[in-house]
């Protein structure tokens, strides 16, 4: 039988005799005044106390135990584990749930990244076939596991944790909920269907690239050395295969041993920027292809690199690409599909140029990482106007607006014509598409003016919002978020028609008609759509965007749109309609674009456009309007409205410029003869490249499991540290997630941070020393990188035996290899344990006053046990004669008569006085002789009086003679109680 108590230090029970030993060899001398029952009582209480105290200190408590078990398994799904071990481990979890008893509850937890339950823990579930739950593979969080585990364990129940896993953990740390699992009694077992080594009986051969080393700088055509770092757990022949930037280098064949094995390939490389070296591993004994594969950057000093972005190539690039040729510039011309999204690749460039490119072509990857490049790693940007640049490419509020030094949401807007907008909409064939029209609705609000107007109106011919100014855009919205039933009709025209003859009342400069429904009106609509060409006759156009359309549909809405002067689209999902709506918006009202001769105007003695023959420049025919920020200088602005024609600014670690007229035979048409047109973009240019400042200290960059480890050591030009210096870093993870690193001195001239790197691809990090001052030079700062080519699932290549043994030998588990033993290698199980050492220092602390009583008021055990009796005869004396009292009160009734009758009775026995002495004298001789038999007794209760008997008779002389003889007792027995007392 197990024990109901538990000590945490079981061991301090041993002084328990020592302790009672000393404490009577004590009390021979210390209690030697005292009586000897009261010495022996104060013995015992003070016994009674040291042992309850030291049971308190030796941390006891109380175990409740159950023969019920609750079991939930782990199951590993991550890439680490292989599918045949994941089957394996489902079989062996189904065979584990035949063992159980009634009673018994069984649950499954499948984790890999997250972890998520499965099957919550019944008493029904009876096997695992297949997983129900779906959780990311491409890491192993086995803390996580374990803590949702611990939390949906019943109450009640002996908990257990199965863990099916190899213990490749490399998110979170599993040994840190041990204490936990500990504390809530959980045990955790080890199953090994994930830690075996062979597959289909035979052993498992792996090999993997661990790393490619490269040096962060190098110079241009200088040498330096490549390494790469391979693993095996078998010795076999292999190749490897390099390439760099995308062009193979050849293919070297290698041998490879068991373990680790390096390999150094000279290298030399002829251009300028970063160089994006791969290396990819081929070999016979090999199971997993994904870890085969590494690569790293290297950053190649030489003549600066431009990218130039755009869509239109034509003769007058020329120009401008042979002007910083002259200025040792090199220029790579690219279409906007060949941006990079990454910030690693951008940063290969000192400088990127956009030119008259839209915002849809560019993509919000690029853009990002278009931003993060110029303000975090010194990359230049710069935006060249046109038709399809600025506000007119929607570029509003984009990541490169952010960057640029001007900002194309224009405030002025009395020069710009109003617009008026009617939104006319039906119910679609798909209830869910109903709410993307809504949503149309709502971002067409938001591109107006409050000196716009808008109005909605529903294929009823009702206007459901009547038109009216932009002057409480939330106002508006809300009431489009309640419109319903807008009806789906049999024909468009006599609703646009409607729609345009409200606008023709406003005294709008532009007229606008946008149509959104999914076109299935077009076997009526077609027959009548020539009315609509009444439309431009009104001054009145119409665009349609298309939502839950079919092919037939939309190709219907697209002719509406040709017939109304507009443009079709079509959204297939909500993301597309602001910018749709934009597109729409600004291909309407053309409110940012300016087309009239002008000459710029420069600002004299500018850094940047100084040294230039302003006075022979020819006339620009138009420009995208804007406006400056605070911070940007404008060199040249425009004639009329002072708009800024070139500006520029200081962007983060980067510089960025804005030219908002073009660079092509359109506006610039008279530019690109002009003798000052080449010098303007080569000075322009060369002042947004990045500045290679020389850092005073040097940055290395690690991956230590998942994490990347940033080293800083700073040092003076002596050599010698530099402590308490200001230097901060960020770093841009290959989701472009931008964060700082936190860098903390750890050494003379040493500081160090470190960083989240679990995600697949490229970290940057940028260090620098200081922060940019506008107009200054730039921070001395130095760019590193990181690379994790593949998951970190496939960089292990076996068990993590001993993470898995510590949380089976911490927690009271052990490696079960019998499944059918889960269930029933133990009798009960341990459900809730109670620290009870604050009761017995409670107990101890009465205990305590106990035995200053006993010595100081000289308490006897025959007084207790008397005391003690009495108090019981006197409690069962008034219970009996309570008893006895409601016995006669349920016997006799109750009546007025009886109880008359009962008082005369008493009034009778009282006023007889022969019975009043008899019962005197009884009561007198009963004291007498309970004087003389019991010493200094106390004087009894008188629980009842004895029953009425007849007293003998007797003389006059003897009754005075008999009350003498016991005042003579009586004053002998008090005095032999004071001698004994004394």
């Amino acid at each position: 039988m197990q024990a109901p108590l538990t000590f945490d230090r079981p061991w301090l029970l041993l002084l328990i005799p020592l302790v009672l030993a000393a404490f009577w060899w004590l009390g021979r001398h210390s209690y030697a005044g005292l009586n000897p029952g009261t010495a022996r009582l104060a013995l015992g209480v003070r016994c009674l106390l040291a042992t309850l105290l030291l049971c308190a200190i030796a941390g006891i408590h109380t175990v409740q135990r159950s023969d019920k078990l609750a079991t939930i398994f782990l199951l590993d799904v991550s890439k680490s584990v292989r599918p045949d071990q994941q089957a394996a481990g489902r079989e062996y979890v189904t065979k584990a749930l035949g063992g159980k008893r009634t009673g018994d509850q069984g649950g499954v937890v499948e984790f890999g990244r997250t972890a998520t339950v499965d099957e919550a823990p019944s008493e029904t579930m009876q096997s695992l076939e297949q997983g129900k739950a779906s959780v990311a593979g491409d890491a192993t969080n086995l803390a996580d596991a374990l803590r949702l585990a611990q939390s949906s364990f019943p109450t009640g129940m002996g908990r257990k944790i199965v863990v099916l896993s190899d213990g490749n953990e490399n998110v979170g740390e599993a040994e840190s909920e041990i204490d936990g699992l500990r504390a809530s009694g959980v045990r955790v077992d080890i199953a090994p269907t994930a830690l075996e080594q062979e597959q289909n009986g035979t052993p498992v051969g792996e090999a993997m690239v661990d790393n490619v080393t490269l040096p962060t700088h190098a110079r241009q055509d200088a040498p330096f050395s490549l390494k790469v770092v391979v693993s095996s757990t078998v010795s076999q022949a292999g190749s490897l295969t390099l390439t760099r930037d995308g062009q193979p280098l050849g293919t070297q064949a290698v041998q490879l041993k068991a373990g680790k094995n390096a390999f150094t390939f000279p290298q030399k490389v002829h251009e300028a920027g970063f160089h994006k070296y791969d290396a990819v591993l081929t070999a016979p004994n090999d199971t997993v292809a994904e870890n085969n594969h590494g690569y790293g950057y290297v950053a190649i000093q030489g003549r600066p690199r431009v990218l130039y972005v755009t869509d239109k190539m034509d003769s007058s690039l020329g120009t401008i690409k042979n002007a910083l040729s002259a200025q040792q510039i090199d220029m790579n011309i690219q279409t906007p599909g060949g941006i990079p999204a990454s910030v690693a690749a951008l940063a290969s460039y000192d400088a990127v140029v956009l030119s008259d490119v839209p915002a849809e072509e560019v993509g919000p990857a690029q853009m990002s990482a278009l931003e993060a490049a110029t303000k975090e790693f010194g990359v230049g940007l710069g935006m060249i106007g046109g038709p399809n640049s600025y506000a007119a490419g929607q570029y509003t509020g984009t990541p490169i607006e952010a960057a640029l030094p001007v900002k194309m949401d224009i405030k002025d807007k009395k020069r710009f014509p109003t617009v008026a907008v009617a939104l006319v909409i039906e119910d679609l064939e798909e209830p869910g598409n109903v709410n993307m029209s809504i949503e149309a609705a709502k971002a067409t609000v938001d591109l107006l003016d409050p000196q716009d107007q808008i109005g909605v109106e529903d294929c009823n011919g009702t206007w459901r919002i009547p038109m009216q100014y932009v002057t409480d855009r939330a106002k508006i919205k809300s009431m489009m978020a309640t419109l319903t039933d807008m009806n789906d009709p049999p024909m468009y025209d006599p609703y646009i028609m409607e729609a345009a003859r409200v606008l023709g009342s406003t005294n709008a400069q532009i007229k606008h008609i946008i149509f959104l429904g999914d076109g299935d009106a077009i076997s009526e609509s077609g027959q009548n759509s020539a009315s609509l060409q009444k439309l431009r006759s009104m001054g009145v156009t119409l665009s349609t965007v298309a939502t839950g359309a079919d092919a037939q549909g939309a190709q219907f809405l697209a002719s509406l749109a040709s017939i109304g002067g507009g443009t079709a689209y079509v959204a297939e999902k909500s993301e597309d309609l602001p910018r749709l709506l934009l597109k729409d918006q600004q291909s309407v009202s053309k409110l940012r674009i300016i087309e009239e001769p002008f000459r710029a105007q420069p600002i004299p003695n500018d850094e940047v456009i100084g040294g230039i023959d302003w006075g022979s420049q020819p006339a620009l025919l138009g420009y995208n309007v804007s406006a400056a920020k605070a911070g940007a200088t404008v060199a040249l602005t425009a004639t009329d409205h002072r708009d800024p024609i070139f500006a520029y600014w200081r962007y983060g670690l980067g510089r960025s410029f804005a030219f908002t007229s073009d660079d092509r035979p359109h506006w610039a048409i008279h530019w690109l003869n002009w003798p000052g047109y080449s010098r303007f973009w080569s000075q322009a240019l060369r002042w947004s490249l990045r500045q290679n400042t020389a850092a005073d200290f040097q940055s290395t960059l690690e991956n230590e499991n998942g994490k990347g480890h940033l080293v800083v050591d700073a040092f003076t030009a002596a050599g010698g540290f530099v402590n308490q210096a200001s230097i901060t870093a960020s770093v841009v993870a290959p989701d472009l997630s931008l964060k700082p690193v936190t860098l903390a001195q750890t050494g003379p001239g040493r500081y160090e941070g470190v960083f989240d790197a679990d995600q697949t691809g490229p970290y940057l990090v940028n260090v620098h020393r200081g922060q940019p001052t506008p107009g200054g030079p730039a921070p001395p700062s130095q760019t590193v990188s990181l690379v994790v080519p593949y998951s970190p699932e496939y960089r292990t290549l076996g068990p993590n035996l001993p993470l898995l043994t510590r949380l089976a030998e911490n927690t009271g588990g052990k490696i079960q290899t019998d499944p059918t033993r889960i269930f029933r290698d133990a009798k009960s199980w341990v459900v809730g344990v109670r620290d009870i050492g604050p009761l017995l220092l409670l107990v101890c602390a009465l205990l305590f006053l106990t035995d200053v009583a006993i010595r100081r008021l000289i308490i006897r055990p025959s007084r207790v046990r008397e005391s003690v009796t009495q108090g019981a005869q006197s409690v069962g004396a008034r219970v009996a004669a309570l008893r006895d009292t409601s016995a006669r009160t349920a016997q006799v009734p109750s009546t007025p008569q009886m109880n008359r009758l009962l008082e005369r009775k008493t009034a009778a026995r009282i006023n007889s006085p022969e019975e009043s002495a008899t019962t005197t004298a009884q009561l007198l001789n009963r004291r007498a002789s309970r004087v003389e038999d019991a010493e200094d007794d106390p004087f009894p209760y008188v629980v009842s009086l004895p029953p009425k008997a007849k007293p003998p008779a007797v003389k006059p002389g003897a009754e005075a003679s008999a009350e003498e003889d016991y005042t003579n007792r009586l004053l002998e027995a008090k005095r032999r109680a004071k001698d004994k007392e004394a």
